[in-house]
Formats: structure tokens, C-alpha cells, sequence
């Protein structure tokens, strides 16, 4: 018994560990440059193209 306790302790310390490298990863791909088509929806009053949407979806994360 004590060591299924063991055990389950260890694969839950895995899993958040790879959790967490999971989340590193996708800081890793943040870039602001990306976000470059939404220039004009940001300093004028004209609406975000579909191109501006999908990168800042995709941004999102970070």
C-alpha cells in the first residue's frame, strides 16, 4: 500500500511538471512582431481585419 502511495505521488509531480514545461513552451513562441497587422485597429478606429484577429488569437496565450 505504501508503495502505491508512493507511486501515485510520483506521477503527480510528473504531471505537473509537464504542465508546467507545457506552459514554458508556449511563452517560448510569444511574439509581439506577430501582432503587426493589427497596427492600424490599434492606433485608429478602424476595425481589426481577419488577419489582426487570427494572429491575436493565436497570441492569445501569452
Amino acid at each position: 500500500m505504501k508503495k502505491v502511495c508512493v507511486v501515485c505521488g510520483m506521477v503527480l509531480v510528473l504531471l505537473l511538471l509537464l504542465v508546467e514545461l507545457y506552459f514554458k513552451v508556449d511563452a517560448l513562441n510569444c511574439n509581439p512582431m506577430e501582432l503587426s497587422p493589427c497596427h492600424q485597429a490599434i492606433t485608429s478606429t478602424v476595425p481589426p481585419t481577419t488577419t489582426c484577429s487570427q494572429k491575436f488569437m493565436e497570441q492569445k496565450p501569452c
